[in-house]
């Protein structure tokens, strides 16, 4: 009996995406995702991370898919060919051309943008 559930939770473990961070490429830049909010839009040309960028902290109301003359919303689903959209703001990105998981250098690059921000006062 106890096997039995322990293989059971182990599946469940193994079916559950564990990766929480998401690369949206676009033509100019690249949209860091955590889940479905941005935490971090880098510039493709300079490389540099843009911590202030209005897509920053919010999160993807829905993509966009735009053919021809027409518009056509899904729900927040990572597709090629489809633009990300924010609400607050808003902020509509130009079509995604890729999504990939964050590699190392590109996370601990985005965690020392962070880290060189300057504390706020309380």
């Amino acid at each position: 009996m106890v096997r039995r559930d322990t293989a059971r939770r182990a599946k469940v473990r193994r079916d559950r995406e564990r990766r929480i961070y998401k690369l949206f490429v676009t033509r100019n830049s690249e949209y860091l995702m955590r889940g479905d909010v941005c935490v971090g839009v880098r510039d493709r040309r300079s490389g540099t991370w843009s911590i202030d960028h209005e897509a920053v902290t919010q999160v993807v109301a829905t993509m966009v898919h735009r053919q021809g003359e027409r518009v056509r919303m899904h729900s927040f689903t990572p597709r090629v060919g489809s633009a990300l959209y924010f609400a607050r703001g808003p902020v509509l990105t130009s079509s995604v051309r890729a999504v990939r998981r964050p590699d190392r250098a590109t996370y601990d690059d985005w965690r020392r943008a962070i880290d060189s921000l300057p504390v706020a006062a309380e």
